[in-house]
């Protein structure tokens, strides 16, 4: 996530802004200092470690079934 904000910032936005699903308290306070906005749906003090340990189900997506949806979706534009 770092990288990919520092690589943006390089760029020059007018604003960047990041949305995740969780993060640890510390996490989230870094993050603010670092980009113009943070969107989470959940900021714990608590951090279970891993995203997965939040979710009822966190089954892997394979490749292939990304590809078809994305391609999905550009098919639906295209309409």
């Amino acid at each position: 996530m770092l990288a990919a904000i520092n690589e943006i910032k390089r760029r020059k936005p007018g604003k960047i802004v990041v949305a995740i699903p969780i993060t640890p308290e510390d996490t989230a306070r870094e993050l603010r200092k670092i980009t113009d906005d943070l969107v989470a749906v959940e900021i714990d003090q608590c951090y279970l470690g891993a995203v997965g340990a939040y979710y009822d189900d966190f089954s892997q997506v394979e490749d292939e079934e990304v590809i078809y949806l994305i391609k999905s979706l550009e098919e639906k534009r295209e309409d």
